[in-house]
């Protein structure tokens, strides 16, 4: 599915959406302070000059170094400066002091940015580079005030992956303008190599502008999308953007104006709001089904008068909404083929179009195989001749089906690709895999695939249906093809990068059906179980390690080390989740086993790769018998002889935060995290799995300071990168956004909300357990933020929030802690006795301080007198379990202001006294600020 929007200047003045955005824009920025604006021009100075700065004029923690330039290069050569002076233009002294500050200072600079979050009024930039220009100074000097920092860098770097979270944490407000501008500015293109316009288009216009809402129906590849996009670029003048939608997108089947999917960021926007706020072109594609509702919807929320033109393939709605097209024109028609420089006699063009009857994909297909395979027209009408007949309803595919037969020579390898995947989606990483670059473009250049999509490419359903019916006569040796296969699968196994996740979501039922037809011998079959374990659902029926059992994995080759180790981690955590710690005997006695098994492995095998690979999962296993010494001398062997080997550092790291703290300096802990975390420039090459897991390590609390440093003090390149892998659909971004959920909700708020509005639906959510709690437990995070937020469409959005929460949570079986989250969830949202209900089914009621504070707020909730003296027992309970065990000894401060908020409905004074004890145990400066705010109103009260 696409989403592209038109945000093109039509000469002057400006779209209205793009004065909008950057008014807001330059709006949002006056209110940041110099440390926020700092951090926001810190990304705005490396997208212009697309390399990385260096942050030296102060930091999150320490005050401002007046010594040195706010940002500058390795080299110092440039260097910049912020201000955020109310009247920083006024007479033009803030910003020279400035320049004569960084030349005193860096006298080897070669060039000064100057960057103020005001905005410069008429022509008062003119007449200070007029200025600046007049005092003759030896570097280049760039003044940039808020205005323009929106028109000449956010604006010219739309499509940047460091944009969206930039806007979403600096300038929430501009963001809400800047959904309306998505990873491309255009309408899709058009397939064909020129379109030639049709006369229906007036018709069409009219009915659009008319009803505002309507239908265009007809055949597959009969020219609906091509159409749809003329229409669209016709009358956009008259609206802020154009929307596209493609109903091929499965996550659209239950269409909803609120939450509509965009599949190219996996991602959703409210239609529904924008319809109401905005006056925009909406284009939903390939819809067939449920018209009727999409159209009630349309005109419920249509208040500014905008379009929604929709395309299907039978008509569904009335007479007066609805287009039937049939057809092209016989001269379009001819157009379409005498687009080529090999020209066609007329007689030829009109017995062509007799036979193809006006379609104008096979029109380009027929065109396209004359220009690129060197054959006459002659000869193709006579191929045409051959296989249809004028009566002939499959004339379309049949017609694709003999071009494509006629191309074979030059592209059958390229076709048969596109034969044993079968699908309208191709994994782009896999198809420059196995085809190269040159492949990719015959394809192209063909109209046979499309790239529609950043990591996929498209197949017209005309051209995958002609395709399959070509090759099915085949029974070509499908041997090189299996080969390519492996190798890719070989490769990627090792890296694990996001394109090889995206390649097994796509195409899971191709390598599922693969694998049962036991095709291309044992290795092929015993890459792909374990391609396909990649994605194991911990709640699965086992068919997997099942399977892996089939196998014999004695022999000294790399993939039997790995279906082995697979097996192993599978069985270990299905044993301890059958036993937990009721038998602990048995669990350990399988662990020796194991251990005994592998070393047996290490001491035969020649293959250093695979002595590595081992001896990281013996120490894995070691820490599952807290075995740390022996653990982490594997570990430090393998990193040791692999400097790359990541996933050894992140297991030191992590017998360090979870296991023994002794056993892991801060010097060692350090060192592992910092060479883990400095790979993040881009993700795409970086091995996911252990990336999102370094980053789950130090959500823990414990690990507040790298915490600080590697996500809140650069949260926009954390965020862009964690959008990034959430748009492939498996499941450890959302694990990673959920251990995370309360800080991002707490600390970034505006970022958190904006990011939770746009959040998938996880793919596997219906079957795995794990994935419903985590996405559970960002809904409810989501719920508290969006209740404390001033967002005026926040009743909506909290009720939606609550019912996803509530309905997930409500679908599995939920320990002590996990209930917790529905408890929270029935606490916000004020319904206390189905908190009560849900806290009576702890099992532990004795010494967690955490069931006694939920009582506490569930008791106050309820009110009463008895009630309110049960809440005041219940949290001294907490406060006591906090003091007794150091564990707890964090969250004192949260219990003594359970407490204060009990206390003040009945004794004010006594209120105050323990919140003024809470705030001296506090350390997070929001938590800080909000008590002493509250303080200071019961004071005043």
């Amino acid at each position: 599915m696409l989403f592209r929007i038109d945000m093109t200047i039509k000469g002057d003045p400006m779209k209205q959406i793009e004065i909008n955005f950057i008014a807001q824009v330059c709006s949002d920025l006056e209110k940041l302070n110099g440390t926020q604006f700092e951090y926001f021009c810190k990304d705005i100075i490396e997208l212009i000059l697309s390399e990385i700065v260096q942050h030296k004029g102060h930091n999150l923690y320490a005050k401002p170094v007046k010594s040195t330039a706010d940002f500058n290069s390795d080299d110092f050569e440039i260097v910049g400066q912020c201000g955020t002076d109310h009247n920083y233009f006024d007479g033009f002294v803030k910003p020279i002091n400035d320049i004569k500050s960084a030349i005193n200072n860096h006298p080897q600079c070669h060039e000064i940015f100057l960057f103020s979050n005001q905005r410069a009024t008429g022509g008062t930039l003119s007449k200070l580079n007029n200025e600046i220009s007049n005092k003759n100074y030896s570097q280049k000097i760039n003044v940039y005030d808020s205005e323009k920092i929106t028109k000449e860098v956010i604006l010219k770097n739309i499509l940047n992956i460091r944009v969206k979270p930039l806007l979403m944490l600096y300038v929430p407000n501009a963001y809400k303008i800047y959904i309306l501008f998505p990873e491309n500015n255009t309408l899709p293109r058009f397939t064909s190599k020129k379109y030639h316009g049709r006369r229906e288009e007036l018709s069409i216009i009219k009915i659009l502008k008319d009803k505002e809402f309507m239908q265009i129906y007809g055949s597959s590849g009969i020219g609906k999308s091509e159409i749809s996009k003329s229409i669209a670029k016709k009358v956009q003048e008259d609206y802020e953007t154009v929307i596209w939608v493609n109903g091929d997108d499965s996550n659209n089947i239950n269409f909803d104006f609120m939450s509509t999917h965009i599949s190219r960021f996996n991602t959703k926007i409210n239609l529904g709001t924008l319809l109401e706020n905005h006056k925009i072109i909406i284009i939903l594609d390939n819809f067939n089904e449920n018209l009727s509702n999409i159209e009630k919807d349309f005109d419920f929320y249509n208040k500014k008068h905008s379009l929604c033109l929709i395309t299907s393939l039978q008509k569904n709605l009335s007479k007066d909404r609805s287009f039937h097209l049939k057809y092209l024109e016989r001269d379009i028609a001819k157009k379409i083929l005498l687009d080529t420089n090999n020209t066609p006699k007329n007689d030829v063009v009109e017995k062509i179009i007799q036979y193809v009857d006006g379609y104008p994909l096979v029109l380009s297909i027929i065109r396209d195989s004359v220009d690129d395979c060197g054959d006459s027209w002659e000869d193709v009408l006579n191929e045409i001749k051959d296989v249809v007949s004028l009566e002939d309803h499959d004339r379309n595919i049949r017609i694709s089906a003999r071009i494509l037969e006629r191309s074979l020579s030059q592209i059958k390898e390229e076709l048969y690709w596109i034969y044993i995947l079968k699908s309208k989606i191709i994994s782009s990483e896999f198809l420059q895999f196995s085809l190269k670059n040159n492949g990719i473009k015959s394809l192209l250049k063909r109209s046979i695939i499309n790239k529609t999509e950043v990591y996929n490419y498209s197949v017209h359903q005309i051209i995958l249906d002609s395709v399959v019916s070509v090759f099915d006569k085949f029974s070509d040796d499908l041997s090189n093809y299996y080969k390519i296969i492996l190798s890719y699968l070989k490769v990627e196994s090792e890296s694990k990068s996001i394109g090889y996740f995206n390649f097994l979501i796509t195409h899971h039922n191709f390598l599922m059906e693969l694998y049962k037809n036991r095709k291309g011998g044992d290795e092929l079959k015993n890459y792909l179980i374990y391609s396909l374990a990649q994605g194991w659902d911990e709640n699965s029926d086992g068919w997997i390690i099942d399977e892996i059992k089939k196998i014999s994995l004695d022999d000294d080759t790399k993939i039997s080390y790995l279906l082995l180790i697979e097996k192993i981690e599978m069985e270990l955590f299905n044993l301890k989740k059958k036993y937990g710690t009721n038998d602990e005997e048995n669990y350990l006695s399988f662990c020796k086993e194991n251990i005994k098994h592998l070393k047996d492995k290490i001491e035969k095998n020649k293959n250093s790769s695979i002595d590595l690979y081992l001896r990281h999962h013996l120490g894995k296993i070691y820490i599952r018998i807290k075995d740390y010494d022996k653990a982490i001398e594997l570990f430090k062997y393998v990193v040791e002889k692999d400097d790359s080997a990541d996933y050894a550092r992140l297991q030191i790291a992590r017998i360090g935060v979870w296991h023994d703290q002794s056993k892991v300096s801060s010097v060692e802990m350090n060192e592992h995290i910092s060479k883990i975390l400095s790979k993040t420039d881009d993700w795409s090459s970086t091995s996911l799995s252990v990336l999102l897991a370094t980053y789950e390590l130090i959500s823990e609390n414990k690990m507040r300071s790298y915490r600080e440093k590697y996500i809140d003090s650069c949260i926009s390149v954390f965020v862009s990168n964690l959008l990034y892998s959430l748009s492939f659909g498996f499941e450890q971004p959302f694990e990673l956004l959920a251990k995370l959920s309360y800080h991002l909700s707490y600390n970034h708020k505006e970022m958190f909300g904006c990011f939770c509005e746009s959040l998938p639906l996880p793919s596997t959510i219906d079957k795995n357990n794990k994935i419903k709690y985590a996405f559970s437990t960002i809904q409810v995070a989501y719920y508290k933020q969006l209740k404390y937020s001033n967002d005026s469409n926040k009743d909506s959005k909290m009720e939606e929030a609550f019912s996803l929460a509530e309905m997930y949570l409500k679908s599995i079986d939920l320990n002590d802690f996990q209930r917790g989250k529905l408890i929270d969830l029935y606490i916000e949202s004020k319904y206390p006795d189905k908190a009560l209900v849900e806290l009576c089914k702890n099992a532990n009621q004795v010494d967690d301080p955490f069931f006694f504070q939920k009582k506490c707020k569930i008791l106050r909730l309820l009110g009463g007198f008895d009630n309110l003296e049960e809440s005041i027992k219940s949290i001294d309970k907490a406060i006591l379990l906090s003091e007794s065990n150091p564990k707890f000894k964090n969250y004192k401060s949260a219990f003594l202001n359970d407490k204060a908020e009990a206390l003040y409905i009945s004794s004010p004074d006594d209120a105050i006294s323990i919140l003024e004890e809470a705030i001296k145990l506090e350390n997070n400066n929001i938590t800080l600020t909000n008590w002493k705010k509250k303080l200071h109103n019961w004071s005043d009260n």
